[in-house]
């Protein structure tokens, strides 16, 4: 092999996974060792500026320790392949894995379109320093400020704790916001919100009041209730058969076929898998910081394709959950709290069975 130069570089996990074009040799995966107390997970990875090779397997290690002075010493040999035959998991940790749990499941991607909500400051091009996020936000309902609006700090475990107002239909809200999103993200009848800078446990709640929300919250909208929904946005994660060119018609992601997939899960099963103990152990394998999970993360998880019958014994659970909250609110009290405890052992108990745990 031609001789390129040799590198050695220690990033974030997010701009690892963006450094295609190299040739690994070596990587060290830390996510479980606090290097250089940034609250980010990082790689080392020991690289060639060339094109991979069909047969050339890096050598992919993982290092662990409450201590950086641990790094030496905690030492295992992680699977590997070609990088031709793992693509972008090269740079990640638990690519190569056999995992029959992840393979007992659809992709979260595949059932719901994911994004971010808006950034409602002014448009740095069009108004910049014009208004900020506070100046559009109220804690009562009138006719400026119809919209509900959350932050992603007003999502708990299961539910929306605060609800404020947002102003919508004037000369600047949405029109000269940073990033508008599109109108039925917020509006579906029914999605999922989850609090994006959630530390080590994901937070995510039912969402059935229409609720704005910025991007600090993640939405998740089952594809079949964005059916006929057509933009820019969403096709960039599927298109419909007339929206696509034939070779990528042969892909199996089209609308078509996410929609009819999606309407086989009920939303509030959904909700149980995400809050669920399994899928905060997947997510702290895959996502990309300490900090944050954001909307690529979160497609990755797997959701157990339980019977319709599965699906709605957990979901009577999370209405369980939720009507402990619309009685008691949140926090709950001392009674109230060991139910949901109960309730959220038996979801994690039932969740871990279908993924056959």
């Amino acid at each position: 092999m031609p001789f390129f130069g040799a590198t050695q570089l220690c990033v974030s996990d997010i701009f690892a996974k963006q450094t295609t074009d190299i040739f690994p040799e070596q990587e060290h995966f830390c996510t479980e060792i606090n290097l250089f107390d940034a609250g980010v997970n990082n790689t080392i990875v020991h690289f060639r500026k060339a094109p991979p090779t069909s047969d050339h397997q890096p050598t992919r290690v993982r290092r662990w320790g409450e201590h950086r002075e641990e790094f030496e010493h905690n030492v295992e040999l992680l699977p590997t392949a070609s990088q031709l035959a793992l693509q972008d998991g090269v740079f990640r940790e638990h690519a190569g894995r056999s995992d029959g749990a992840a393979a007992a499941g659809v992709p979260l991607g595949m059932i719901c379109y994911i994004s971010k909500g808006m950034v409602i400051h002014a448009d740095e091009r069009k108004a910049q320093g014009t208004f900020r996020a506070e100046d559009l936000v109220q804690e009562k309902r009138d006719a400026r400020h119809p919209k509900p609006f959350i932050e992603g700090k007003d999502i708990v475990r299961w539910v929306v704790r605060h609800i404020r107002y947002l102003e919508w239909g004037t000369e600047r809200a949405p029109a000269r916001f940073s990033r508008q999103t599109f109108p039925e993200l917020h509006e579906a009848p029914e999605r999922l919100l989850a609090l994006r800078i959630c530390g080590d446990t994901p937070t995510v709640t039912f969402d059935d009041r229409q609720v704005y929300c910025n991007h600090t919250a993640i939405v998740f909208v089952p594809w079949h209730l964005l059916r006929g929904v057509r933009n820019r946005s969403i096709r960039k994660s599927a298109k419909y058969s007339d929206e696509s060119k034939p070779l990528e018609s042969q892909t199996g992601c089209l609308r078509e076929d996410l929609e009819n997939l999606s309407s086989e899960y009920h939303v509030k099963y959904l909700l149980a898998v995400m809050n669920s103990s399994w899928a905060c152990q997947f997510l702290r394998n895959v996502r990309r910081t300490q900090t944050d999970i954001y909307p690529d993360d979160w497609k990755q998880l797997p959701i157990p394709t339980g019977t319709p019958e599965e699906q709605e014994e957990i979901a009577a659970l999370v209405d369980e959950i939720l009507a402990l909250y619309a009685k008691h609110g949140h926090p709950l009290p001392a009674g109230a709290d060991e139910q949901l405890r109960e309730l959220e052992r038996e979801i994690d108990e039932r969740v871990a069975a279908l993924y056959g745990l």
